[in-house]
């Protein structure tokens, strides 16, 4: 993977993407060429032409910005970051190059969209076209960041963003049912993997992440053909416990069957 360090003006771990420019073999200048217009706003090819020449021969798959006096020093919340990006990774090896370009595509459009004040600022409001794979893509990738992140420090603490605050283990995996918006529930992913905790429509217990990500593919596109493919595969569970998870999870099961968002089809 290339991935692109830079600094922000500020301390602290800042944003973070993983692009894989690099692993997209049609279009990807192009679609790199787009967001350094709307991200510096200017078009690098012709501001700075050697520079995104240079950038052009090496396109980021990965892009990680650290404040201005962030140290070399180990950081949590940048090794958390890090798996959060990793996850991203690891989808876009199931999924594929066009359904990762649908992602960029639909981000791209966010973001020219939606102030960058706005809640829906870059994910989407969960209604757009392609809201679906952005769903399964920030539900997992944050997935992966916090529990790798517990799994190194079981006695730290993380945000939890369905409560706006900082939480320890395992009281923050537990209470995070959703990511950056209600619509992004990677909660799904943690009721999944939890041990039995008697929790009334938490039914299903102890799958590991790689029966969760076998269920990912090119036509995986949110969690209503999660949901399919984790039967399908799992065909001993009851489709009932599966609903019941789903539901509780901001009543997701039902928005299934409200045809939420009716995605295309890649």
């Amino acid at each position: 993977m290339t991935i692109y360090a830079q600094w922000g003006n500020n301390p602290g771990v800042h944003a973070a993407s993983t692009m894989m420019l690099g692993h997209i073999q049609t279009n990807s200048v192009s679609m790199f060429t787009n967001l350094c217009s709307l991200l510096f706003n200017t078009n690098l090819s012709v501001t700075a032409p050697n520079v995104f020449q240079l950038f052009a021969g090496a396109l980021p798959d990965m892009t990680v910005s650290v404040g201005s006096t962030q140290t070399t020093d180990y950081s949590e919340d940048l090794m958390q970051t890090l798996f959060h990006e990793l996850g991203h990774a690891s989808l876009f090896h199931k999924v594929g190059q066009v359904y990762w370009t649908g992602v960029i595509s639909q981000i791209t459009w966010n973001i020219t969209q939606y102030a960058s004040t706005s809640i829906n600022y870059p994910y989407g409001a969960g209604t757009e076209t392609l809201a679906g794979l952005i769903q399964i893509n920030e539900a997992w990738a944050e997935f992966i960041g916090k529990e790798h992140h517990r799994r190194f420090h079981p006695n730290g603490q993380t945000i939890v963003w369905s409560m706006g605050i900082k939480q320890g283990y395992p009281n923050a995996i537990e209470n995070d049912r959703w990511f950056f918006n209600l619509w992004i529930n990677t909660g799904i992913f943690y009721d999944l993997l939890d041990p039995a905790n008697n929790e009334m429509n938490d039914g299903l217990d102890n799958f590991s992440i790689q029966n969760m990500y076998n269920c990912f593919g090119p036509n995986t596109n949110g969690f209503c053909d999660f949901r399919a493919k984790f039967l399908q595969n799992n065909s001993s569970e009851n489709t009932t416990t599966m609903n019941n998870l789903m539901q509780n999870q901001n009543q997701w099961n039902g928005n299934c069957f409200n045809g939420w968002p009716n995605p295309i089809k890649l």
